[in-house]
């Protein structure tokens, strides 16, 4: 059941930005951009927050294929809903702060609930949905202003990777 919802939401991820936006945005926004040192903590301030956040994740998906699944969600996700929600967006409403960044990051988090409450890693649905609405205001706000996915999807790749770290420890 959870594997068919995450497809679902893979595929919604994937299809609906390219349709919207099509391919030749997203490749323009995944150019590697040089950005400065406030940008810079703005995508590493989501990234700390993430370690922190593993205080409140319980053990109880240790097995392998378990890990091997958050391993390959991690790097889908850190791609696939930054295209979404910030790549989107953004393209759409390049000059608009509510709904280039502000809006898409309410919706990000409100789609973390479905997830949180499936997961046995976190104890409260609420915890991953707060921690979706900060990593979304961060990063859209970075993306927002530089025009560019490539940083945000690094910072959210190593997001969820800091959450596999947590399981392994």
């Amino acid at each position: 059941m959870v594997c068919w919802i995450c497809d679902i939401l893979a595929n919604f991820c994937v299809a609906i930005p390219f349709w919207l936006i099509g391919s030749k945005e997203i490749i323009k926004r995944y150019q590697i951009i040089k950005i400065s040192p406030i940008y810079l903590l703005v995508y590493l301030f989501p990234v700390f927050m993430t370690l922190i956040g593993g205080f409140f994740m319980s053990n109880s998906e240790r097995d392998s294929i378990g890990l091997i699944i958050w391993l390959g969600m991690s790097v889908g996700n850190g791609i696939f809903e930054e295209i979404l929600w910030r790549g989107v967006y953004s393209t759409l409403f390049p000059h608009n702060k509510l709904f280039g960044f502000a809006w898409p990051a309410i919706w990000f988090s409100i789609w973390h609930f479905a997830p949180g409450s499936l997961s046995q890693n976190f104890q409260q649905p609420l915890v991953l949905v707060s921690g979706a609405l900060m990593l979304g205001l961060s990063f859209g706000w970075g993306a927002f202003k530089t025009k560019s996915l490539f940083w945000a999807s690094i910072g959210h790749t190593c997001s969820g990777l800091f959450q596999l770290i947590w399981n392994l420890i």
